[in-house]
């Protein structure tokens, strides 16, 4: 195999340049760097902006779940309406979307909360993190509107039902119209 030992490559008119450094082994260029391949960095990190922690991009990662509602935060029984939701993971930042269609609640119990499946378990620091939550056929009492909200070190997240000086509570199975209730949640959360 060949080896080219340099310490810069400039471009054909002498311009700009590429150094590695013998002792840090860092690449530097002045001009930018164009890539038309895949840059894999296999266990290390990418580091934008600085070399500090707060700069470090450990982890990207775009997947599918499967997203379905129980009646119970510890799983409970599960509607039999199943759906692929998608995920991006960008360090310690989850950005999960689903759309639950015609949900069947059937052997769930009507008078337990709903509550739904991430990807991912939520930090042990955050609390009650809100989400979007967009509703067709559910019953839902007049001036009430409805949050997501996932607790901390959870991977079940639960829908309020909320107003103007009063407490919130949780939506209820009874309040999806069987076989016809839509759920259509986006929910934006940090993991450790």
């Amino acid at each position: 195999m060949s080896q080219l030992n340099v310490d810069t490559i400039k471009k054909a008119d002498g311009t700009g340049n590429l150094t590695i450094p013998n002792a840090t082994g860092t690449v530097v260029t002045t001009a930018g760097a164009t890539f038309t391949g895949d840059i894999v960095l296999g266990t290390n990190s990418l580091f934008i902006g600085g070399t500090g922690s707060a700069n470090e991009l450990s982890d990207y990662e775009e997947g599918t779940f499967t997203a379905t509602i129980s009646d119970a935060i510890s799983g409970g029984n599960t509607s039999s309406t199943s759906v692929t939701g998608t995920y991006t993971k960008i360090g310690r930042t989850v950005i999960a979307r689903f759309n639950l269609e015609s949900i069947d609640t059937s052997g769930m119990t009507g008078t337990n909360a709903v509550h739904y499946h991430l990807p991912f378990t939520s930090s042990s620091s955050m609390t009650l993190t809100p989400g979007i939550v967009q509703t067709a056929n559910v019953n839902i009492d007049t001036g009430f509107q409805f949050c997501a909200i996932l607790d901390s070190n959870a991977n079940r997240g639960r829908i309020d039902e909320m107003r103007d000086a009063t407490s919130a509570t949780g939506l209820l199975v009874n309040d999806l119209t069987s076989g016809s209730a839509n759920l259509r949640i986006i929910h934006t959360y940090f993991v450790d």
